[in-house]
């Protein structure tokens, strides 16, 4: 009896269960939505090409390359920091920097005699981190380029060492 009763309230579950799963006819629509910075993408099996939607003026302009049916919904504030980020030239690099001490004159003295030692090389930068003046020499994008330069410095300049900084770049 218990072993009946167990079974036909487990067989009405899975009934149950069973009906969940019927396919809507939105299911056929496949929709997937990113929210950045009131930026929208979606994705349609439908649209053949994409569809680029300017949310502050209202505009639709298509696109002349084919993305699998994407839509992009996005504020021009978006376009506005993609464009600063690309036109700013300044990345994470190394630096070696050659002196670091309380005063100025010395900085620039030091400056002097590695100007002097090495003109082929840039002339190193002055940075002021309180209480300290630092003398920093390169824009090196990767530590092998950096450690390469360091050994060559640390013959006039023993107590030369690799930084991480912002570094300058040209394209």
């Amino acid at each position: 009896m218990r072993f009946l009763t167990l079974f036909i309230i487990s067989l009405t579950f899975f009934s149950f269960d069973c009906f969940a799963q019927k396919n809507n006819p939105s299911d056929s629509i496949k929709r997937v939505k990113i929210r950045t910075h009131e930026a929208v993408i979606k994705l349609e099996e439908n649209i053949l090409e994409p569809l680029v939607i300017d949310k502050n003026s209202d505009k639709k302009v298509k696109d002349s390359a084919k993305f699998n049916g994407l839509i992009v919904e996005k504020d021009e504030r978006i376009d506005l920091l993609a464009k600063t980020y690309m036109e700013s030239k300044v990345i994470k690099g190394y630096k070696v920097q050659i002196f670091s001490g309380k005063s100025r004159w010395e900085a620039s003295q030091v400056k002097s005699e590695f100007i002097s030692a090495y003109p082929d090389l840039p002339s190193p930068d002055l940075v002021y981190q309180a209480p300290n003046f630092k003398l920093r020499v390169g824009n090196y994008r990767d530590r092998f380029e950096a450690e390469k330069n360091l050994r060559l410095l640390k013959e006039n300049f023993p107590v030369s060492f690799l930084v991480k900084d912002q570094i300058q770049i040209e394209y």
